[in-house]
């Protein structure tokens, strides 16, 4: 989500943006759902960019389904964590699977990239923003 705040000088991150900003139309015309978690609430108030984290926090006071702490997530967290998964990107992928989400979008490329060798171990699909445009098209 914060894709849109990064220099726009490359062509990849004008396009993720471009495509987070259609993602976001979409989540306002109720073709998809967004899910808030803590650690996204968490990993948006360690933004040191006033504007910024304030733009954020308005973006998720829209999204309709927020999903709390659980042991579940937390063990599932954690097991991510062990198959070289950093923490916190492990616990938005275990919060995306409680809630049954069939995306977590990413613009992490450590993750994107070895999301290929977890892809059985995982239950929500790690996807980039511009690939869930393409898939829409």
């Amino acid at each position: 989500m914060k894709r849109p705040f990064d220099d726009q000088s490359k062509p990849r991150i004008r396009a993720e943006s471009r495509a987070i900003a259609s993602i976001l139309e979409a989540v306002e015309e109720g073709d998809y759902q967004l899910i808030r978690s803590p650690a996204l609430d968490f990993e948006n108030s360690r933004n040191p960019v006033e504007n910024r984290r304030l733009i954020v926090e308005t973006w998720l006071e829209k999204f309709s389904k927020k999903i709390p702490l659980s042991p579940e997530v937390e063990k599932r967290a954690f097991e991510l964590n062990n198959k070289g998964i950093r923490p916190l990107d492990a616990y938005h992928i275990a919060f995306a699977e409680k809630s049954q989400a069939v995306f977590y979008i990413t613009c992490d490329y450590r993750l994107l990239k070895i999301r290929h060798e977890l892809k059985d171990d995982l239950k929500t699909k790690v996807i980039n923003p511009t690939e869930l445009i393409i898939r829409r098209i």
